[in-house]
């Protein structure tokens, strides 16, 4: 996604929560970063929580709910135009091993 080429070095937390949906796991991702753009610090945080059924040890039917991503300035000034880019995932396959 943009998000992660514009912020290479951003840190994510990935906590597991405890799902009362039948065949589905829960994740809770936050993710923060920095970046300096023309002298200026830019400020990524999003918070969201990734829901999924696992098929056959792959990530099946994922989506994402309750995203909130905020990209500001050093001068506190919220950027927008990026958070149009961010959708609900779906049919996303991927190896997973272990719980």
């Amino acid at each position: 996604s943009k998000i992660i080429n514009d912020f290479p070095d951003s840190k994510w937390k990935i906590k597991k929560l405890d799902s009362h949906i039948p065949n589905k796991e829960i994740f809770r991702i936050s993710v923060s970063g920095r970046k300096i753009v023309n002298g200026e610090m830019h400020i990524l945080e999003s918070d969201f929580d990734y829901v999924f059924s696992v098929l056959n040890g792959k990530i099946d039917e994922a989506t994402i709910k309750n995203l909130f991503t905020t990209i500001r300035n050093d001068d506190n000034k919220i950027e927008d135009d990026r958070l149009d880019e961010i959708a609900p995932t779906t049919n996303h396959k991927a190896n997973i091993s272990g719980k």
